[in-house]
């Protein structure tokens, strides 16, 4: 790993802009980000602030153009599986609608089968609608979820870009074909995160959090790893999440991580991690212990109130030692 940055650093860059440069030159290319969205790398008289790297994510390819919106076009738009609690192979598998009315389930004889066993064997209609698609339930066993509510829902109208839960298994509605560009970045964006809560995977969080670990050493500033608990009415972290649960970690995740990033100011994405099926981290470079542990705190008191109130969302901060790899803090 590198020991140093053999150049100079102008001084107008902020802690947190050179950690990007640090990044950028890590030797796993997955683990760089973009130049053209730092300021070192950017012409002076075009870029004079400070630029904050976007967050990964699914690009669900370019919006439907009229056409598509007001008449069906077979093939035109797709449903891709982002995650499946029972069918981890079936993950980032693509569905191109061929038909304005499709069967959705678990049997042979569905026009779109799911592999996921919490998926009733005749789950949901999907209906093509102008300028988007309606999700009808068909009183399946495990039911139907729109994005960040937690209650079942008869029917969830779904735009470019959404996703839908069917029992334990995300969906999203994108416009790309099997094996398109679009459909291969997708795959690289689900092998190192889960889809479920957009946060890396153990063997991609290790990597990110060593990283973390290295720059903190070499710029000696600071480093804290939050490690967070869904807990349930009983006290302790389900190792068996109930579909509520799993709705709530995606809402905790998302929110944690944002406003972690947000308070902090952060101008490079925080690296996070899932855990555990009720747990993740989320590490913090830069403020100081204390500094630290009043962020977590505020952040879980925000994020709290938005879960149901059966599930109490807990934290705790371990310092990361000179010495010490990071990767050994995350549990």
């Amino acid at each position: 790993m590198k020991q140093q940055i053999t150049f100079d650093v102008p001084a107008a860059l902020t802690n947190d802009e050179i950690r990007q440069i640090f990044r950028a030159l890590n030797p796993d290319p997955q683990m760089r980000p973009q130049a053209r969205h730092m300021r070192f790398f950017n012409p002076t008289q075009t870029t004079t602030a400070p630029i904050q790297l976007p967050r990964e994510r699914i690009d669900p390819g370019p919006a439907p153009g009229r056409a598509i919106k007001t008449q069906f076009t077979p093939g035109a738009q797709s449903l891709l599986i982002t995650y499946a609690t029972n069918a981890p192979d079936s993950v980032a598998t693509l569905f191109p609608l061929q038909k304005p009315v499709l069967s959705i389930g678990r049997r042979s004889d569905q026009d779109l089968v799911l592999a996921e066993a919490t998926v009733s064997g005749s789950h949901a209609l999907l209906r093509w609608q102008t300028g988007s698609w309606l999700v009808e339930d068909l009183n399946s066993t495990n039911g139907t979820y729109a994005d960040f509510p937690f209650e079942r829902k008869a029917q969830v109208s779904l735009l470019h870009g959404a996703e839908v839960q069917l029992g334990e298994c995300r969906l999203m509605v994108v416009t790309f074909g099997p094996d398109s560009p679009h459909h291969d970045k997708a795959k690289r964006y689900l092998a190192r995160r889960d889809g479920l809560t957009g946060l890396l995977v153990r063997e991609h969080l290790m990597k990110a959090i060593d990283e973390d670990g290295f720059f903190a050493e070499w710029a000696e500033v600071p480093m804290q790893i939050a490690r967070f608990e869904l807990r349930g009415q009983n006290g302790l972290v389900s190792l068996r999440p109930t579909i509520l649960e799993m709705l709530a970690l995606r809402k905790a995740a998302l929110q944690v991580v944002d406003l972690t990033q947000t308070l902090l100011l952060s101008l490079t994405p925080a690296a996070a991690g899932r855990t555990g099926p009720l747990t993740f981290v989320v590490s913090i470079v830069g403020p100081n212990l204390d500094e630290a542990q009043h962020v977590v705190e505020q952040v879980v008191a925000q994020v709290q109130g938005t879960l149901p109130e059966t599930l109490e969302l807990t934290a705790t901060l371990v310092k990361c030692e000179p010495g010490r790899p990071a990767r050994t803090l995350i549990d």
